[in-house]
């Protein structure tokens, strides 16, 4: 997520490119950090908008790859790569879990176990979970926002992927040869 949002910081005021330069976008940074990054981005980039940082943030994940996560990452396969979420989450964060279930059109995934959640934290959550879905394929994302903790609905939050029906890699099949018969008599 980092190396976006300084991308995207870096092209708004002088203010912002400042921030954005004191940083290594290949560096580890600690969460408060982070948030202001984002906060940065919603405010100077993203205008406000918040699907445009779930954009951002969705963007980010393709890093995982690069860090050795395409094992986990299985292309058109949203049932097998959401019951890993665990891992990649902690090729992200280092905070809190991350669970999920899915069925034939989403994923509901639960950020739980955390520091308390505010809604820029959930909406950087949001967007991660998001760029995870489109990098195995899936599409025609949407995001909504079930369980939002800094509106008061309990403390864990819960991000529901509505998707249209993955399109299936063709399983290889198996070509059968009978073997030739003679004719008799």
């Amino acid at each position: 997520m980092l190396i976006d949002l300084l991308r995207a910081l870096r092209r708004t005021s002088a203010q912002h490119e400042l921030l954005a330069a004191e940083l290594e976008p290949l560096a580890w940074i600690d969460r408060e950090q982070a948030l202001k990054l984002a906060a940065a981005a919603l405010e100077h980039a993203c205008d406000g908008d918040w699907s445009r940082l779930h954009e951002l943030c969705a963007g980010s994940v393709e890093r995982m790859i690069e860090l050795g996560y395409r094992a986990v990452l299985r292309s058109r396969e949203p049932t097998q790569t959401f019951a890993a979420l665990s891992v990649l989450w902690r090729a992200s964060f280092n905070f809190g879990r991350a669970i999920a279930h899915t069925d034939r059109r989403g994923a509901t995934m639960h950020v739980i176990d955390c520091v308390t959640i505010d809604e820029l934290d959930g909406h950087i959550n949001a967007g991660w979970v998001l760029g995870v879905a489109r990098l195995i394929g899936v599409e025609d994302v949407r995001v909504q926002l079930l369980g939002r903790p800094w509106a008061g609905d309990g403390d864990e939050q819960v991000v529901r992927l509505h998707w249209r029906e993955p399109i299936r890699q063709p399983t290889p099949s198996l070509t059968l040869t009978m073997p030739k018969l003679r004719a008799v008599g």
